[in-house]
């Protein structure tokens, strides 16, 4: 795992890792929620809504996992970063519901 996680590094390593793991929190929670502060709800019913938030899950999953060599996976950081970013995209784009709130009259 990463020994930065628990302040064993040097500060810049301490500083990413710390803002890495809170970016994948973050995701995860909205996720969960159904809300993500500054795109709004995530709405949509049926198997999309549902999908669309299971994948945004499991990008803030990826983009917080510190590695995966311990149980022999051989993925960079890099890579669990862009396969989580790309998941958490694609989930609030089908959670995301087009539908304005109020109608315009």
């Amino acid at each position: 795992l990463n020994p930065a996680l628990i302040l064993v590094g040097s500060w810049l390593e301490i500083l990413l890792a710390t803002i890495t793991v809170s970016a994948g929190v973050f995701l995860v929670a909205g996720g969960l929620q159904g809300y993500l502060p500054g795109l709004g709800f995530l709405d949509r019913t049926g198997f999309t809504g549902t999908a669309g938030r299971s994948l945004l899950c499991l990008g803030g999953g990826l983009v917080a996992l510190p590695g995966l060599e311990a149980i022999g996976i051989a993925l960079t950081d890099a890579q669990l970063l862009i396969a989580g970013s790309l998941a958490a995209f694609a989930g609030c784009f089908l959670s995301r519901n087009s539908a304005p709130l109020h109608p315009a009259v």
